[in-house]
């Protein structure tokens, strides 16, 4: 695919990308490759849920949506010539995987080549559940297409979907909120086939230590994430006298799943030791990482893959504490960068974070390897330079158009 000589350079790929809002890291990663600069996209925004507890629900809106994404996608492929579709996947239940299936049955006929970008770690074990006619549709509609998993750690049986025609492997890349002060998640493609460009606020910031030093959890609250298993370890450091505040940052789910937190946290005895601060972007964000000592992510998330919020925390200088999950233990390095442990294990957990909060020159040392770690692999230069590699590599592929296996 040649690069962009001009502003009138033929697009080449469509790219159905699932844009903010909610925001959640495959709509941020989407984000991100949807401003590249060195290949050319026409962006179709994959948008069915309002809000972070609208995701994976079955609402007669999402239906017409439907349809209205394959129009969209068809048209944008006659208007622009393109001959690479590329479809961002992500699923926590039957449904999305479903939506999906229908999609790409009525739209990868009209393209050459068909790359397909997983994000969540277990898509392809739901797309290998459908059985009989359901299912050999369900196959039929990803089967042949190239794929672009985050992580070998993912690449195990049955995780990837059928009779892929390439593999490649993409790491995430984050923004450096370190030098550029981050990004707010509401600048969007307004319109199929643009894209999107804008100068990034430069913020500095240093990481500040009070006298009761901060564990960060940032991320949408779901159970699952680890909220609760950290609300417990926090119990426990309180039971062994070491004291530190537990800080929240993050959309609910839901009224329900909020409740359920702030009973827990009366339960435990957390309302002086606990701040819950909602959602965070931008400027906010880099103040939050930089006024944390310890960055916690005990995560067991259904849909997880490869979290972006733990490269953020290491792109900032602070150690992690994390899980033995999904692609996890291929971002953090045990014992370097921070520590990891099994899910759901509280006792394990608080251990870590006493073993860093007692040992601030320990913190210290993990947070600077996992800052060199972060400008090594996991820099959102390298990953979109990637992505726009393997998306020219597929339009550089001669053929007629696709024929579903």
């Amino acid at each position: 695919m040649a690069e962009r000589s001009g502003p009138d350079a033929p697009v080449r790929a469509v790219f159905v990308a699932q844009l903010p809002p909610p925001v959640h890291g495959q709509a941020v990663a989407d984000l991100e490759l949807s401003r590249l600069v060195d290949v050319d996209l026409a962006v179709v925004p994959l948008r069915f849920a309002r809000s972070v507890d609208d995701i994976g629900r079955l609402r007669p809106g999402k239906v017409l949506a439907v349809v209205t994404l394959v129009v969209r996608i068809v048209v944008t492929r006659l208007r622009t010539g393109a001959t690479v579709l590329t479809y961002s996947l992500g699923a926590r239940s039957r449904l999305p995987v479903l939506r999906d299936a229908l999609v790409l049955l009525a739209t990868r006929p009209w393209f050459r080549r068909t790359v397909l970008h997983l994000h969540t770690g277990d898509y392809g074990h739901r797309v290998s559940e459908e059985r009989g006619l359901v299912g050999r549709l369900v196959r039929r509609a990803f089967g042949s297409a190239d794929l672009i998993l985050l992580d070998p750690a993912l690449d195990v049986a049955g995780a990837r979907l059928p009779d892929p025609a390439s593999v490649s492997y993409l790491n995430y890349g984050v923004t450096d909120l370190a030098v550029e002060g981050g990004r707010t998640t509401s600048e969007v493609p307004a319109v199929e086939g643009e894209r999107t460009t804008g100068e990034v606020p430069s913020v500095e910031g240093e990481r500040t230590t009070g006298e009761v030093p901060t564990v960060l959890f940032l991320g949408n609250l779901y159970e699952s994430k680890g909220t609760h298993v950290l609300l417990r370890a926090g119990a426990e450091l309180a039971r062994r006298d070491v004291a530190c505040r537990l800080v929240f940052a993050g959309s609910s789910p839901g009224d329900d799943d909020l409740a359920a937190f702030d009973r827990l946290v009366d339960e435990l005895g957390l309302r002086d030791v606990v701040e819950r601060i909602g959602p965070v972007s931008g400027e906010t964000k880099t103040a939050t990482f930089a006024g944390a000592d310890v960055f916690c992510f005990p995560t067991e998330y259904e849909a997880e893959g490869m979290p972006l919020v733990v490269m953020e925390a290491m792109g900032a200088g602070l150690p992690v504490v994390s899980t033995r999950w999904r692609a996890i233990p291929s971002t953090v390095v045990e014992g370097e960068t921070g520590f990891l442990v099994d899910p759901g294990d509280v006792a394990a957990l608080a251990d870590r974070l006493e073993a860093l909060l007692g040992d601030p020159a320990l913190a210290a040392s993990m947070g600077r390897a996992g800052r060199s770690r972060f400008e090594e692999r996991f820099t959102l230069d390298r990953f979109r330079a990637e992505f726009a590699r393997i998306v020219r590599q597929a339009a550089d592929q001669d053929g007629a158009p696709a024929v579903l296996p």
